[in-house]
């Protein structure tokens, strides 16, 4: 960043057209030791491929290793590099601004196991990294929590913080709320006796965490497959295996478990005649990943197909009408091609 902290004139100029953002990686055999960070963007709004964008970022990276994108806060992304279950390259990319720049580096060894979530501190007016490191040896005596205040390149470092609940990050993408806390899903230690997921709270800005029990008839360890979705401005869970309840008539339920409060069944209209199935399929294709700012539903697969397209699915609940977007991301290809989609992402002026 040009300083500690945005200029607040400037920072109110983040467009608010809410958009969805698709990230993936992509090899080159022609070049084989360079990755393509792949970013496409298309409109919430009605008549999405009228506008759809697609721009293209490039990394060098090791021929084992991708990078991955977290979700998006006011316009910037934080890339980070994976090899062999390690993070070593953080980086800020502003797609509105084509600019991208490299973040301090953090040390870690054979034996480490990062998990990074990026979020914004509203008071402070400053962006944040949250790294947790584990060690793959010896758990539970050997976590450390760090953060990155975005700024000077100079004068950024990674500093220690203190967390009273020791517990390990284990899901790759959290949620950042309006009010400036990040949630994610975490293995907590709450004694020597005493461990369980639930889901973690960090507040951005007085880089505390909180821990908040999963919902009643939620086990996140054991049964599902479980992710954190912002479903109209609330934090839910949902279960990628088990959280769809298909009708004979081609209708479907899709099961939410909002934080402190009791399982939510939306009624899906037709999802048979537009959406891929059938529902053993599912797990494979469309998932459930929230509501936009207008309140629809939008779904989306985790890989690209073999032709290298996603198709993203929208649903109005007001006129119970279903509505896709097709996008060819990619080249042909083999079927492992993983694709992230993130709501609400809305481009940011400023530099990086």
């Amino acid at each position: 960043m040009e300083g500690t902290s945005f200029e607040s004139s400037l920072a109110r100029k983040i467009e608010t057209r809410h958009q969805v953002l698709l990230a993936t990686n992509d090899y080159d055999v022609r070049t084989p030791n360079r990755c393509r960070g792949l970013l496409h963007i298309i409109n919430q709004e009605e008549e999405p491929l009228l506008s759809s964008v697609q721009k293209q970022i490039s990394f060098t990276v090791a021929l084992n290793g991708f990078f991955i994108a977290s979700p998006p806060v006011r316009g910037l992304i934080c890339f980070y590099e994976v090899k062999e279950d390690k993070y070593y390259r953080f980086s800020i990319y502003n797609q509105a601004t084509k600019t991208c720049r490299a973040l301090a580096s953090t040390q870690a060894d054979e034996t480490t196991l990062m998990e990074t979530h990026f979020g914004y501190d509203e008071i402070k007016d400053e962006f944040k990294v949250l790294c947790i490191k584990s060690n793959l040896e010896n758990l539970w005596n050997v976590i450390t929590y760090e953060v990155l205040t975005v700024g000077r390149p100079s004068e950024e470092s990674w500093r220690r913080i203190e967390c009273k609940v020791p517990h390990t990050s284990v899901s790759h993408h959290g949620v950042f709320d309006d009010r400036g806390t990040l949630y994610y899903l975490a293995h907590c230690k709450y004694d020597d006796t005493h461990t369980k997921n639930d889901i973690m709270s960090f507040n951005v800005s007085s880089e505390e965490f909180k821990p908040i029990p999963s919902p009643d008839g939620v086990d996140l360890i054991n049964i599902g497959n479980w992710r954190l979705v912002n479903y109209k401005k609330k934090i839910v869970l949902v279960d990628d295996e088990n959280g769809f309840v298909y009708k004979p008539n081609g209708d479907v339920y899709v099961e939410i478990w909002p934080v402190f409060e009791e399982r939510r069944r939306i009624l899906i209209r037709n999802w048979r005649d537009y959406a891929r199935g059938p529902a053993n399929e599912l797990r494979y294709y469309d998932r459930f990943r929230g509501t936009t700012r207008t309140g629809e539903l939008v779904f989306s697969p985790t890989k690209v197909t073999t032709e290298g397209s996603v198709t993203v699915i929208f649903y109005n609940m007001s006129t119970q009408t279903l509505r896709r977007s097709v996008v060819q991301l990619l080249g042909r290809g083999n079927e492992n091609r993983f694709v992230d989609t993130f709501l609400d992402y809305v481009h940011n002026p400023l530099p990086v």
